[in-house]
């Protein structure tokens, strides 16, 4: 598997965006969504390695009538910024370790 992200930008129902995420959710490490603001727009981003599966999960929810527009189809971002685990302002529950 690489390090590379993958994301789809779509703009969804506002009422199916919970039930999409919930969904995604369910296909455990393929993909995650992210609702980009109040009007329905979402990114779901995917490892290149679980991008056809991902669009086929898209593909699905429009047979199952919800409407989507898809507003960038798959972008390659390159691998995500690499993230010190020390800093408490990219990893704020390291902080909590003593409360746990």
């Amino acid at each position: 598997m690489t390090a590379d992200m993958v994301r789809f930008r779509l703009k969804v129902p506002k009422a199916s965006v919970c039930y999409m995420s919930w969904t995604i959710d369910a296909y455990d490490g393929v993909a995650f969504l992210k609702n980009e603001s109040e009007d329905g727009v979402v990114s779901v981003f995917c490892s290149p390695d679980y991008a056809e599966e991902t669009e086929r999960i898209i593909r699905a929810f429009e047979a199952e009538g919800i409407a989507i527009e898809h507003l960038d189809s798959r972008q390659n971002l390159g691998a995500p910024p690499s993230v010190d685990p020390t800093d408490l302002r990219a990893n704020p529950a390291r902080g909590l370790a003593p409360f746990i």
